[in-house]
């Protein structure tokens, strides 16, 4: 496949966003926020892939993705980050990042945009700014699991900002939110029920699956394991079944197998219907995505990412130049 096109990284200003409080996705700006150094707060619901972020950067700014439901992969500091539902990305101050696949998954999140350098930063007296700010540039980890009590504060933070509510209520929330993201005591766990679920699926794609199995193989109830299993992966166990089923599919896609029995081998009715769901949640038909594993397609399919081959990965392609943090 030809080699990817390199670019700068396009700057990302906050001041260029616009106020969106309706529609899928809503953006809240600092003249919404009104709390120093919050620059942006948003929340976006994707229902079909969509296309991927191109290389860009915040300058001074770190930016938090919280991942609600679905699953997202992100590139940073030459490494792929792929997340699930809980899961919480961040990208450092000035720092280039991008989509690492060729398109914007399926998924439901939470992000924002902080400057540590902001003035009266998060309206707290220097004194105590300053643990928070020498927490957020003190960050090393890119990316990690938040507990429940974390992403149901993420959403009830952003709902207040965004009705709005008191701001010393609102300001209460965030710094409350920014405690949790920051504790490396609060990130949840997982359970081993949940672990034999996850295995039992990537092992038995071709099956129907049925829920009742899962959650006997899991050791729960089928209203437990359906509770417990979007608590600790972010999606449905039904989601997360057609992500695998699309993840094994672009491989066997990739191998040169046909797009019929890539849809039979995986258990689908029909291969028209696996091409629905297929693109659904890659933007390309599954003959698409074969040319162009194959090399038989040119041109840009994601905005500067490299398409995966099959049992290789991403390679992390640079962009041109860097931005200081």
């Amino acid at each position: 496949m030809p080699a990817p096109t390199l670019r700068r990284p396009e700057t990302s200003r906050p001041d260029r966003e616009s106020t969106c409080r309706q529609g899928p996705r809503k953006v809240l700006t600092a003249g919404d926020l009104r709390l120093p150094g919050l620059l942006l707060f948003g929340r976006n619901r994707v229902a079909k892939a969509a296309e991927p972020l191109v290389w860009h950067v915040h300058p001074g700014c770190l930016e938090f993705v919280i991942l609600l439901k679905g699953e997202e992969s992100y590139f940073a500091d030459g490494q792929r980050y792929d997340l699930t539902g809980g899961d919480v990305f961040v990208s450092f101050r000035g720092q280039p990042h991008r989509s690492a696949r060729p398109y914007q998954s399926v998924n439901e999140l939470l992000w924002f945009l902080v400057d540590p350098a902001a003035e009266h930063f998060l309206g707290l007296c220097p004194q105590s700014a300053a643990p928070v700010r020498e927490a957020l540039l003190g960050l090393r980890e890119h990316a990690w699991r938040a507990d429940g009590q974390t992403l149901r504060l993420a959403q009830d933070c952003f709902d207040a900002f965004l009705q709005p509510r008191d701001p010393l209520f609102c300001t209460g929330l965030f710094l409350s939110l920014l405690s949790g993201l920051l504790s490396p005591g609060r990130r949840a766990p997982s359970s081993p029920g949940i672990r034999r679920a996850e295995r039992y699926i990537r092992e038995n794609l071709a099956a129907e699956l049925p829920l009742e199995t899962l959650s006997r193989v899991a050791g729960l109830s089928l209203s437990g394991f359906k509770r417990r299993f979007r608590l600790e992966t972010g999606r449905t166990p039904r989601e997360y079944i057609n992500g695998e089923k699309i993840r094994r599919a672009k491989e066997l896609l990739g191998a040169g197998r046909s797009v019929t029995d890539t849809a039979m081998a995986l258990g689908f009715a029909s291969s028209d219907y696996f091409s629905v769901v297929f693109k659904r949640y890659t933007r390309l038909t599954p003959s698409g995505y074969r040319h162009a594993a194959a090399g038989e397609v040119s041109g840009e399919l994601d905005g500067g990412a490299v398409l995966p081959q099959p049992g290789r990965p991403c390679s992390p392609d640079k962009p041109e130049g860097t931005v200081p943090p």
